[in-house]
């Protein structure tokens, strides 16, 4: 198993980057970049599930759906064709409510509400999208279409601009974040960590694969950075907090879309939202760290502060690669 995994991690790290792999005709697209991304997520996945294990209350069901989430976002990581990837896109969808759906209270259905109102939404937005592009080239599959060459072609924008809305939609981006900001503050915290981390960080990403207008996106990123920030000004619960900051940093990403930087910048984002869930994952009130166990305290406030880019932290040199 060890030699198995080092034979892995080698093949990404020795591969060229244009090394690709096409399966099924050419349905599915293996690339080291694309192996790499799959194996982060997994990585993050499994830290974050291990505190779950064994808890009061824990059910069944969650890690059947978990599973499900994760082959949808491997499914449209890996796809080549707008088909795969519509498919996968359903399938991380529909686990992704049930999910929320099983660990809601019913006061805090308004939300749940709203979540699958905007994910019905986006879903047919984005089948419209890709109606569109094979009504007008006869085909789906990303290395016919490409994508991002698609955009500067006169009089074939609507079915690509339909498809980069509805994954904007889906990421919660200004001023689409209300519905967002609701469902993780009304989620279950070790839900909202995971809509944090793992649904951003595929669909950033996807987005990137298949190629997004870039002008646009940073019409939705300086939104998404100024409302963000604004809105942190008014939040004295912590999940409400870290979901503007959220705000704030998917605009830092959007921004950089086109660069190599926001690699960097996800990456950076993920591991500090992973330590505060590792530390918050019994007790969400500040206060009480400083109080029981002033260590944990203090690793809080160096998180938060590398969140916010203060030199010398590792968010600092994030914002400063873009």
């Amino acid at each position: 198993m060890t030699a198995s995994c080092l034979q892995i991690m080698e093949f990404l790290l020795n591969s060229p980057s244009e090394l690709e792999i096409l399966l099924f005709d050419g349905l599915i697209l293996i690339t080291p970049f694309k192996l790499s991304l799959i194996l982060f997520l997994l990585f993050i996945i499994i830290l974050w599930i291990i505190p779950l294990t064994g808890n009061e209350g824990d059910k069944a069901e969650s890690y059947i759906l978990i599973l499900a989430n994760i082959i949808g976002i491997i499914s449209f990581i890996l796809s080549n064709d707008l088909i795969l990837t519509l498919l996968g896109w359903e399938l991380f969808n529909l686990s992704l409510y049930l999910l929320l759906s099983l660990n809601q209270s019913h006061s805090h259905l308004s939300s749940l509400f709203k979540y699958f109102i905007i994910s019905a939404l986006s879903t047919s937005i984005l089948i419209t999208g890709i109606l569109i592009i094979y009504i007008e080239l006869g085909s789906t599959n990303y290395s016919t279409i490409n994508i991002l060459k698609f955009y500067h072609l006169e009089g074939h924008l609507l079915g690509p601009f339909f498809i980069m809305l509805s994954l904007l939609l889906k990421l919660g981006v200004a001023p689409l974040h209300n519905y967002v900001i609701d469902l993780y503050e009304k989620a279950p915290l070790h839900l909202t960590f995971y809509m944090f981390i793992i649904p951003k960080f595929s669909i950033i990403n996807l987005m990137i694969i298949i190629g997004c207008n870039n002008d646009i996106c940073k019409i939705f990123g300086v939104l998404s950075f100024v409302m963000g920030s604004i809105g942190l000004f008014y939040q004295f619960n912590l999940q409400r907090f870290l979901a503007f900051s959220g705000l704030t940093h998917l605009g830092f990403i959007l921004l950089a879309n086109e660069s190599s930087g926001y690699i960097s910048y996800l990456l950076i984002y993920c591991i500090n939202l992973l330590g505060l869930y590792l530390i918050f994952r019994k007790n969400i009130t500040i206060s009480h760290y400083y109080y029981s166990n002033f260590p944990l305290y203090l690793a809080i406030t160096i998180l938060l502060l590398s969140l916010a880019g203060l030199p010398p932290l590792l968010g600092f040199f994030a914002k400063y690669i873009i």
